[in-house]
């Protein structure tokens, strides 16, 4: 049995991984085992793992992406050693960390439970951002500064494996703050031991690289929320603490623009502590703005209905002088001005919208339709970012509000290119806080302007859809990858494979080749794995007549077909 299991959760990040298990085995102390987990299935991750060829590695692999707290924990339970350490996959460790912290941990008494070091973070370019160091070496019971703010790094930890047999393990529910809420817990039932030495390097990188990171404040506040809910009680003894925690809150939502998240926290910190003038200065301030805020809403409002009371009076106006030929210029230069003002693109946009929302009702009723499409139209994937052969605004409002509504664990697509589809799947995974995609792509690119071919129907299609300097689903924000696992090959291939691994698969979008063989293909592979009340939906299927025949095989089943966009139900 090894004296310490070393646990490294992984995701997506196969390069930083592989950096990460080096400074491992560089450790002067050698008596460990290396627990790699990682967070959904990952190709890359096995070929990495692969190249050590080092008995001490082990390798295991969820189903599909469950957070890093769940990683953490399968580490916990296929460990074997008597202390357990834990690295994240873009940190390193200097060679003597494992063996200052054993040496610590074999000479102190079990009531000292916890080992921590002193950390460096450095960005990307190698230069330094902090140095944190404890504020001395030696034992001692960090609760009350843990409950003030968290100081102990993941990286740094080195416990014994008897506390998390007793169920000190991290909280699978919180999205930020587990290394905070473990060490919180941990702190009133053990002594800690600090090192006054820099044993870790902490990697920092973008700020939407990682869950935890600044471009990613959704789920940064969702974190904090969690976690003041769990420890309310013990922040209520402290009224100033838990006005903090609030505080701390407000400056997030502050960041990210949430006006009510703003008032509502700031409101609550003075609240808690009425004699600190930070929180009621902040509370002046930030009332005003909201009420700008409302008033500008209100502003929107009225203009959007002036809008489409203008739009519907020029259609009428149009109708009525069309048929006297002494006013075709007059027309003409109506038509100019309709077009140019843009009011013939915010038409177009109304019709769209109807025939969105349309089709949704049509297949799941009138019940939360108009609520999803209106929070889709708030997200940024709703902006379309133009990119070679993406998906239609039809087919990316349609994905997301459909995800919404049925709220599948599994989405399988084939086609990504740009990953404007892909987009408005995971919005609508994260939103539900619920369900994995897959997407299988040929990674086809182009330099310059794409080439074109004509079809087995004799239509024009593109041989690439990616530019040279991008990889496929380049428009996926990097929070949201998280649910996303990319395969590169042909469908033909690929999907057959994925079919065997996924007992079931909810929703599976077709926007790869449009040929009749290979849609068919993909329809026929599909549906065994499609439960009860799933779906398929395909793009373009007036292209040929593979989704009509498909229909024919299958029978008796619920189906629309609108803006060349196919959805079957499975009844």
């Amino acid at each position: 049995m090894p004296k310490v299991s070393v646990v490294i959760p992984t995701h997506n990040r196969s390069n930083l991984l592989e950096r990460a298990i080096l400074s491992v085995l560089a450790q002067t102390f050698q008596d460990f085992e290396i627990v790699v987990v990682s967070d959904g299935q990952n190709d890359q991750n096995k070929i990495i793992i692969g190249k050590f060829q080092d008995p001490k590695i082990q390798y295991f692999e969820h189903a599909f992406n469950k957070g890093a707290p769940a990683a953490r924990n399968t580490g916990i339970k296929n460990s074997s050693g008597e202390f357990i350490a834990f690295l994240d996959d873009d940190d390193e460790w200097y060679e003597d960390k494992l063996s200052k912290q054993v040496a610590v941990l074999d000479s102190s008494d079990k009531k000292v439970g916890v080992v921590v070091t002193g950390v460096e973070a450095i960005d990307k370019q190698g230069e330094v951002l902090f140095i944190h160091l404890p504020k001395h070496e030696g034992i001692y019971r960090p609760y009350h500064e843990l409950l003030r703010k968290c100081f102990i790094w993941t990286s740094s930890i080195m416990m014994r494996k008897e506390l998390a047999d007793q169920g000190f393990i991290f909280d699978e529910t919180l999205t930020k703050n587990q290394e905070w809420d473990l060490m919180l817990r941990v702190s009133q039932v053990s002594d800690f031991y600090s090192i006054d030495s820099i044993l870790v390097k902490l990697n920092v990188l973008g700020p939407s690289e990682h869950l935890g990171g600044s471009g990613n404040l959704s789920n940064i506040i969702k974190g904090w929320e969690l976690f003041i809910r769990k420890h309310h009680f013990e922040y209520i003894r402290d009224k100033k603490l838990l006005a903090l925690r609030y505080f701390n809150l407000y400056t997030l939502c502050r960041q990210k623009g949430d006006y009510s998240g703003t008032i509502r926290n700031v409101y609550k910190a003075w609240v808690l502590d009425p004699f600190n003038t930070t929180y009621f200065t902040r509370l002046l301030i930030t009332i005003p703005g909201l009420w700008v805020l409302k008033m500008f809403r209100r502003i929107k409002v009225v203009s959007v209905n002036i809008k489409k009371r203008f739009t519907g009076f020029l259609s009428r106006f149009f109708n009525k002088i069309r048929k006297y030929k002494i006013l075709k210029p007059v027309v003409y230069l109506l038509k100019v001005v309709y077009i140019k003002s843009g009011i013939k693109n915010y038409r177009e946009k109304v019709k769209l919208d109807k025939k969105i929302v349309g089709t949704a009702k049509k297949l799941f009723g009138d019940k939360w339709v108009n609520a999803y499409f209106n929070q889709y139209k708030r997200k940024i994937i709703s902006n379309k970012n133009f990119a070679h052969a993406h998906s239609g605004d039809y087919e990316v409002a349609l994905l997301y509000i459909i995800v919404r509504l049925l709220r599948p664990s599994v989405v399988v697509e084939t086609g990504v290119a740009s990953g404007r589809s892909s987009s408005a799947i995971l919005q609508a995974l994260s939103d539900n806080d619920k369900g994995f995609l897959y997407s299988i792509d040929l990674n086809q690119k182009f330099t310059g302007k794409p080439e074109e071919y004509i079809t087995d129907t004799g239509r024009t299609e593109f041989k690439g859809f990616i530019p040279e300097e991008k990889e496929p689903g380049w428009l996926i924000p990097d929070e949201l990858k998280n649910r996303w696992r990319l395969i590169l090959g042909d469908s033909k291939i690929e999907l057959p494979k994925l079919v065997s691994e996924l007992k079931e698969i909810d929703i599976f979008y077709h926007d790869s080749e449009h040929s009749y063989g290979n849609m068919l293909f993909e329809f026929r592979t599909i549906w065994p794995r499609i439960p009860r009340n799933g779906l398929i939906i395909s793009d373009d299927v007036k292209w040929n007549n593979a989704f009509g025949d498909f229909l024919g095989e299958i029978k008796n089943v619920q189906y629309v077909i609108k803006e060349g966009t196919g959805i079957i139900f499975k009844n």
